[in-house]
Order: C-alpha cells, then sequence, then structure tokens
C-alpha cells in the first residue's frame, strides 16, 4: 500500500513590496481552489530560524530532528544558495526567479536537498538543471495569470494612448524610441515617474494623464494602452545580474491580458518557446526593426482579442493548479 503525505497549507511571506502582489494573487487562488490554510511565516519563528542558521550554523542538525508532518507550499521569489530551516522534508518550494551559476549549483543543491520536490518555474532553467545532472526531485511548473486577470472573447478596450511605458523599461528600447521620436516628432506616447507605489504619468509632452497608486490602478493604465514594449530579463545591461537567464515573466501574460500590442526583445530558449512569444512578436534586433513594427502597429485598428482570450486561458492559475496535481499524485503527496 501506497503512502501518501498531506499538502495542508501555504507558507506565505509578510512582505509587502509590489513585487510580491502577483505571488499573493497565486496563493490565494490556489487556497481558495485547494482549501489549503495560508500561514504567514511567524517572526519569533522567522528569528529562531534565523539564530540557528546563521549564528549557531547549525541548519544541518536542525533537519536532522524535524519530524514528519503535513506539507507546506512556499513560494522562494529568488533561489539562493544560503542555508534554510524553511526548506525542509515537509515543505515543497516554488523556484521564481533562478540566477544562478554552475559554480553555485552544489550549494543550491545542498540548500534544497531535504525537500520531497522542488518546483521550477521556467522551463528554460528545467532544463538547465537537468542538463547538469541535478540530484534533486524536480518538476516544471510554470507561472500564470491569476484567474480574475483572464480576458473575454468579447471584450472592448478604450486604447486612449497609442504607447505607454509600463513598469521598468529596458533601456534597449529607450533608446530606439528615443531616435523614433526625433524623426516622429509628432509621436506621443506616455511614461511614468519612478515611484511604484505612487505613480503619475505623463506624456513626452509634459501633459499629465493619470496618477496610479497600487495594482489595480496600473492594470487600469494597461487597459488603456495599445502598445507596450516586452523585455526578458537577462539582457543587455540586466545580463550579468540573472545571469543570462531570460524567463518570461508575469508581465507578459499582464499585457496580453490588457489588450496590449506588443514589441519584444528576447532569445529563443525553452521558456519563451513555452509561452509561443514569437506567434505575439518577433524579437526586435536593430532599430530598422523597431521603427517598421512600431510604424505596422500604429496603423493597426482591432486588437485580436479572439487569440489573446485563447492563448490566456492556457495559462491561468486554475490551469496551473490542475498540473500541481497530477505531479503532486506522481510524487504520493495528496491535499
Amino acid at each position: 500500500m501506497k503512502n501518501y503525505k498531506r499538502l495542508t497549507s501555504i507558507s506565505s511571506s509578510t512582505l509587502k513590496a509590489s513585487s510580491f502582489d502577483t505571488l499573493y494573487e497565486w496563493e490565494k487562488i490556489i487556497s481558495e481552489k485547494l482549501n489549503l490554510k495560508i500561514e504567514k511565516q511567524n517572526k519569533v519563528i522567522t528569528w529562531i530560524y534565523r539564530q540557528i542558521e546563521v549564528r549557531l550554523k547549525m541548519r544541518d542538525l536542525f533537519h536532522c530532528l524535524v519530524p514528519n508532518s503535513s506539507i507546506s507550499l512556499l513560494f522562494v521569489m529568488k533561489a539562493n544558495t544560503q542555508k534554510s530551516c524553511r526548506l525542509t522534508k515537509n515543505t515543497i518550494p516554488v523556484i521564481i526567479d533562478f540566477w544562478l551559476a554552475e559554480n553555485q549549483l552544489n550549494s543550491f543543491y545542498s540548500n534544497f536537498k531535504h525537500c520531497p520536490l522542488v518546483l521550477i518555474t521556467s522551463a528554460e532553467v528545467y532544463q538547465f538543471l537537468l542538463d547538469h545532472n541535478c540530484p534533486l526531485n524536480i518538476a516544471h511548473w510554470p507561472l500564470s495569470l491569476p484567474d480574475y486577470h483572464k480576458l473575454s472573447p468579447d471584450a472592448v478596450f478604450d486604447k486612449k494612448w497609442d504607447l505607454a511605458l509600463l513598469g521598468r523599461t529596458n533601456p534597449y528600447f529607450l533608446n530606439f524610441l528615443e531616435r523614433y521620436c526625433e524623426k516622429h516628432p509628432d509621436f506621443e506616447y506616455v511614461l511614468g515617474t519612478n515611484n511604484i507605489d505612487n505613480r503619475f504619468f505623463y506624456t513626452n509632452k509634459g501633459k499629465k494623464v493619470g496618477h496610479a497608486i497600487g495594482r489595480d490602478a496600473y492594470l487600469d493604465i494597461l487597459r488603456a494602452t495599445k502598445i507596450s514594449f516586452y523585455t526578458t530579463p537577462g539582457l543587455d545591461l540586466a545580463k550579468t545580474e540573472t545571469n543570462f537567464f531570460n524567463q518570461v515573466t508575469p508581465r507578459f501574460l499582464e499585457l496580453i491580458s490588457g489588450g496590449c500590442l506588443v514589441m519584444a526583445h528576447y532569445p529563443k530558449n525553452a521558456d519563451t518557446d513555452y509561452y509561443e512569444m514569437d506567434s505575439f512578436c518577433k524579437d526586435i534586433d536593430s532599430y530598422e526593426e523597431f521603427e517598421k513594427q512600431l510604424d505596422i502597429l500604429r496603423d493597426i485598428k482591432a486588437i485580436p482579442i479572439k487569440k489573446y482570450s485563447e492563448y490566456l486561458s492556457k495559462h491561468i492559475t486554475s490551469q496551473r493548479i490542475n498540473l500541481f496535481l497530477k505531479l503532486l499524485e506522481q510524487n504520493l503527496i495528496k491535499i
């Protein structure tokens, strides 16, 4: 007879940073769909773990003493090599960002070796780990769009602006845009101030057009935008920080959900293939291509909403939950 373990909770962070907003949306949907408790990380326990990990350096002994219990799901925003008491035999971590180099892999393996299953959100990273004979029990579990942002095939958008720069924009496109505006002095686009928690939006002509506080306001700006830029994180100036890894982030799905036409800069890899990026936007590899594509997109009158809707239906969080349940079953874990 098979001996199953049970997944009963989600161990959630208490951080308030805006970069965690989408993560908390995922946790909420998973909790509701699977009837899992969301347990906020206790500050006292966090302090005790910190003493064990850093001051006493007894993390390995700690893991030997951890009893078998029910399992918790834990989203890990960034994979690291620092030994953690949270990564126990009762934890399934979900790794979002993975930017480690080959010479850090053994430390990474040591850090996660107690976990019964390690979920990797990037297909590129998952293939990288397989190619390096990863000894961990890993599976690919892709990032998703929270269900309440999915797109109806009958959606109608009031596109007020041809182009808006949303979030951090890669200097690669900013340089191209500056050249474009020199050749097209009448072109007007929208850009935001740097404070992502209290952002004002202006046109490049200095006209104030909006004020966005929080995630909902950001999404409203996105839905009013016809064209936006998207780059994967490991290109150009950012490539040293991310070790050349180029995972497709949820922002791409958000742009599609907002009915945006996308101009993108990305490499061909397992993750960009998984998200079928080349069916929405070719990689812009020169200024000439940038100018050509921007002219084409500015002239488009109708957004392909039905195509967008069908695509997003494959990438919403509830669909990922179906895959998650299959992975649990394969690893003798029940809800």
